[in-house]
């Protein structure tokens, strides 16, 4: 707030020896810039994305965005999100549940609950299985996503990092090898099932589909019915998709709530400056 108050709608930060980033504010600019489906070249800071999230929806640019956003956007349509629901609602339960053990008790923070409802929320409906990320936080999976989440947020901020030559040779590279092997071992196990599933059985259907039990349809499996070109997406493709749609949707939920919300955002920053 000090920044924009002093510079205006837009102005450069400089974070040790890299190229400057432009920072902007301006609300009106940053809807032409996010709404544009001509710009979609991405800054050098999304290249600590890239071990996590490959060449998905978020870090790709130009053909390979506009192909893969064209086969992604049906998955949200309204009725698709709209079978979702009672997931929604198991969850969210779950969720009330442990608020109710904090009845009674002193101020707390709702972040670590709310980040693992949403792990929870999006496993299920990305992936199609579930973590229990709320019944077991400390599970190995969960564990990796929040290190991951540090890991990108330390190497962001730390210039030194950002080099590869000396990243490669920290500590914190070891501890991201370690997380992505997790992560991305998950993704691609439950991938091959159902693409095992789907060339034997020419469609998606298991056994209780097929006794006229209907199964929702999770993202990956609307993916691997997808093509580009008239080609079905690869192993790699779909992996890197999925985890993009696990990690962006976090950050969207929390940029739209500090959007609703604006009194509390300004709240916050008045309780700063006390």
């Amino acid at each position: 707030m000090e920044m924009k108050e002093k510079y205006g709608g837009m102005y450069p930060i400089y974070i040790g020896f890299s190229a400057p980033s432009l920072t902007i504010t301006d609300p009106k600019f940053l809807e032409f810039l996010l709404g544009s489906t001509a710009i979609t070249e991405k800054s050098s800071d999304y290249r600590c994305l890239h071990s996590w999230l490959g060449m998905g929806l978020l870090t790709s640019a130009g053909y390979r965005w506009r192909s893969h956003r064209k086969i992604i956007t049906p998955a949200f349509h309204f009725k698709i999100l709209e079978s979702f629901i009672d997931v929604f609602e198991k969850n969210c339960s779950i969720l009330i549940k442990k608020f109710e053990q904090e009845v009674g008790k002193n101020s707390f923070d709702v972040y670590p609950y709310v980040t693992l409802l949403a792990l929870d929320i999006i496993c299920e409906t990305a992936l199609g299985t579930e973590v229990y990320a709320q019944t077991n936080a400390h599970s190995e999976y969960v564990e990796s996503v929040k290190d991951m989440c540090r890991i990108i947020m330390e190497r962001t901020f730390n210039p030194f990092l950002q080099n590869d030559f000396i990243y490669k040779l920290s500590s914190i590279y070891r501890r991201e090898k370690k997380a992505l092997k997790i992560l991305h071992n998950l993704t691609l196990s439950v991938l091959q099932t159902k693409r095992k599933r789907l060339l034997s059985n020419g469609s998606l259907a298991n056994q209780d589909e097929c006794l006229g039990i209907k199964k929702k349809l999770a993202f990956l499996d609307l993916l691997l019915q997808a093509t580009v070109d008239g080609k079905p997406l690869s192993d790699t493709d779909l992996r890197e998709e999925v985890d993009t749609f696990m990690f962006e949707v976090g950050i969207t939920f929390n940029i739209l709530l500090i959007s609703e919300y604006q009194d509390v955002v300004h709240c916050r920053c008045s309780f700063y400056h006390l």
